[in-house]
């Protein structure tokens, strides 16, 4: 019999500079690293750092690490850096004080990480499914599809509305074979082991879409498939989207079990839950933030159901609960203003 490959496990490292990556056991040799965080002058130096600053343990130029830690790499001569009287004194004073240059070799890290990352994964992706990179009738269950053609006469009840704030629940949107598929290619690219990046601020677990090809199916999905639904419900907000960041959050009972309250970057956002097999992970709703009556006035309490959509505005404050059991999977599409493009 054939021993199917382990999956490699992921870790997460982060540069001196905070930039962090989710990279799996297959690339925690030193040339990789050294790549990925441009370094690679320095490959023969690289030490990565537990959060005691214990030095993980290099075997045959591959470092062993636990998954269930975090690591900074670095370099033997980081290590050896005695700080001057000088540099200490500096250390006391705000932040502030050199805040300009400090932020943009900050910004300029970030963007670099990010650019080598990038080509990493092109180099190294294949699509399992090409067809949902490419929108068409197939990402849709016919009768939405059917709901599209009737739309400009107005809503039909395939459309609820849950609440007076504006949370809109369609539960035939998206095809069983589209969110199948899709969750087998984020299956493929989480099990690659390849680099990735945190998809928003507060979420530490899943994927920026973009990374892997699927972006222009994101716009093309709102302009064919959302945008004369959203018009009828939101004419004036529709009109201002001219972008999109679109990702897959995981929440899971050793990682990141739910979400604390917050707002979205976004005009409109889609939350479509993917599954797998979970229990808990309630989405709570407490008001638009332009409408402090509403924030005192909601306590909106939604459960998610597998291949089910949600609809709300960016400025509606929620949050998740943890989920109880299993794992769950959201794809989630923030439909952006020209502000929010990059935040």
């Amino acid at each position: 019999t054939t021993m199917e490959p382990e999956t490699p496990q992921r870790t997460l490292i982060l540069s001196r500079y905070g930039a962090m990556l989710s990279l799996g056991s297959n690339y925690h040799d030193k040339h990789s690293l050294a790549r990925l965080f441009d370094l690679e002058q320095y490959v023969d130096q690289l030490v990565l750092l537990d959060p005691l600053t214990n030095e993980a343990p290099l075997v045959d130029d591959r470092f062993v690490l636990d998954p269930n830690l975090h690591y900074t790499i670095v370099t033997e001569a980081d290590i050896d850096e005695q700080p001057s009287d000088d540099e200490e004194e500096l250390d006391q004073q705000s932040p502030q004080d050199d805040n300009g240059e400090l932020d943009s070799q900050v910004m300029a890290h970030f963007i670099k990480i990010n650019q080598i990352r990038k080509l990493f994964i092109k180099e190294k992706w294949g699509p399992l499914h090409e067809w949902i990179y490419t929108v068409s009738d197939r990402h849709f269950k016919p009768e939405y599809i059917q709901l599209l053609a009737n739309v400009a006469n107005g809503l039909d009840d395939r459309v609820a509305q849950l609440s007076d704030t504006g949370i809109f629940q369609v539960s035939d949107m998206f095809s069983r074979e589209f969110c199948d598929c899709l969750m087998e290619e984020i299956d493929l690219l989480e099990n690659s082991g390849l680099p990735l990046l945190r998809p928003n601020s507060m979420n530490k677990y899943g994927a920026v879409l973009s990374d892997i090809g699927l972006i222009q199916v994101w716009t093309d999905i709102y302009l064919r498939y959302l945008k004369p639904l959203f018009e009828q419900i939101w004419p004036e907000l529709a009109q201002q989207v001219v972008g999109h960041h679109a990702f897959i959050v995981q929440y899971k009972m050793d990682e990141q079990k739910g979400l604390n309250i917050h707002f979205d970057q976004s005009v409109l956002t889609l939350n479509l839950c993917l599954g797998k097999e979970f229990s808990g992970g309630d989405l709570f709703f407490k008001g638009l933030r332009s409408d402090p009556e509403s924030q005192e006035a909601e306590n909106f309490v939604y459960s998610h159901v597998r291949g089910t959509s949600l609809l709300h505005r960016g400025e509606h404050i929620h949050g998740a609960e943890a989920i109880s059991e299993g794992t769950r999977y959201n794809l989630i599409i923030w439909y952006q203003n020209s502000e929010q493009i990059g935040h």
